[in-house]
């Protein structure tokens, strides 16, 4: 399957997801340290709230695959019962890098050996269900030597180090007009989950160009492909480190890339999709404290000064990225483009409307979106030549996303 996408708003085809499960319930006891919001989540709300946005995109005719269906398929028959061959024993080696365990220091070699033989057939007899359950809660074991005499050892503890976030299937990767680049996450907490969907990317056969490698930071939510352009986001979450590796790698194709530096670095505007977003060519909504505007009331409001927003443009010429410019200022780029405040084909979203995940929306054709219900009283309204299907999604935006965060197109066209 070729993974290609040249803009945002060509018609979604295949779109990866994965709904949350038990690896988000630590998550739920202490939400700011699993990147949460501050507020109590029952995460049962939270799945269900995702299972009805899938079905909401298959009726749109999307062919939806989620993260643990790839990651068993080939491994269990139509009844759920475990099946023998590669698939199995693929998933069986990624399972085994997933778990820790850590042996009493006074065992000789023999003994050593003959625990960790224990350990990968142990791992080879598990059900394919519960090996995916190894890889999304990373499991840690530590063993000591038992004094009771019953089977000479004992668990000291047990430690879990679930992938919280993994819903939020933009951020991982991005999917350009060549192909799919594997990104490098920010936030410790997040770090292993490039890993997962590396290896369900090259179980579907998708075509993976590149891995943002070192100190180079990239994800997802930083990136917005336009046609014949795409905006890539400079900020909180992706650096510049990791630009440089995305365009020296040839991993684009598009004539011009706008490199989007946002100097705020706030959690709230993490990425550029959390600010700024696209409906269609003509089409675009933005946090309304980043551009300048005329309010509700007719009077004239500057951009906020501590939201300096400015463009680093690179044109592409004879196959490799050349800065053209540096410093435009973000509005003056997207007038450029065709999106202007003044004939609202650029729409000006409040800051509650924005906390609200009013810009997070997915597009799904040219001026068709998924958007959270009951962002604001007259959001649709603001949304003017946009239709807009609205689901209910209060309790997932608790872990801090929404529609966007929450889906990889893989296919678009």
């Amino acid at each position: 399957m070729n993974a290609k996408v040249k803009s945002e708003y060509d018609k979604a085809k295949t779109i990866i997801m994965h709904t949350p499960g038990e690896e988000i319930f630590f998550g739920t006891l202490q939400g700011t340290a699993a990147l949460f919001e501050s507020k109590p989540i029952d995460r049962y709300k939270v799945t269900e709230e995702h299972n009805n946005y899938v079905n909401t995109l298959k009726k749109q005719g999307i062919e939806v695959k989620l993260i643990t269906d790839i990651l068993l398929d080939g491994t269990i028959d139509e009844k759920g019962a475990k099946k023998t061959g590669s698939e199995l024993d693929k998933l069986v080696e990624f399972a085994l890098k997933s778990v820790k365990y850590y042996y009493p220091i006074e065992l000789n070699i023999d003994e050593l050996k003959s625990l960790k033989n224990y350990k990968q057939k142990t791992l080879e007899e598990l059900h394919p269900k519960d090996l995916v359950k190894i890889i999304l809660e990373k499991p840690e074991i530590k063993i000591k030597l038992s004094e009771e005499g019953n089977t000479n050892y004992i668990a000291e503890s047990y430690k879990l180090n679930p992938v919280m976030n993994m819903h939020f299937l933009r951020d991982q990767q991005i999917t350009t007009d060549k192909g799919i680049v594997i990104g490098k996450m920010n936030s410790t907490q997040r770090r292993a989950e490039t890993e997962i969907t590396k290896f369900a990317f090259e179980k579907l056969g998708l075509n993976i160009i590149c891995e943002i490698k070192g100190e180079g930071r990239l994800e997802g939510g930083d990136f917005i492909p336009c046609g014949e352009f795409a905006f890539i986001g400079q900020g909180l979450r992706t650096n510049a480190e990791g630009i440089k590796q995305l365009l020296e790698n040839q991993a684009l194709g598009y004539d011009e890339i706008a490199v989007v530096k946002d100097y705020f670095k706030n959690q709230e505007e993490m990425h550029l999709d959390t600010y700024f977003n696209i409906a269609g060519p003509n089409k675009a909504v933005i946090l309304e404290d980043r551009v300048n505007h005329y309010n509700e009331q007719g009077k004239f409001v500057k951009a906020n000064p501590e939201k300096k927003t400015t463009i680093d443009l690179y044109t592409l010429t004879n196959g490799t990225y050349v800065r053209a410019e540096k410093d435009i200022p973000f509005q003056d780029y997207l007038s450029k483009k065709g999106f202007k405040v003044e004939d609202n084909s650029l729409i000006t979203l409040t800051k509650e409307e924005q906390l609200n995940y009013g810009i997070n929306f997915l597009t799904i054709d040219e001026n068709k979106v998924v958007a959270v219900k009951g962002v604001s009283k007259n959001y649709l309204e603001k949304m003017n030549g946009i239709e807009v299907i609205e689901i209910p999604f209060k309790n997932f935006v608790l872990t801090s996303g929404a529609p966007h965060c929450a889906a990889q197109v893989t296919q678009r066209g």
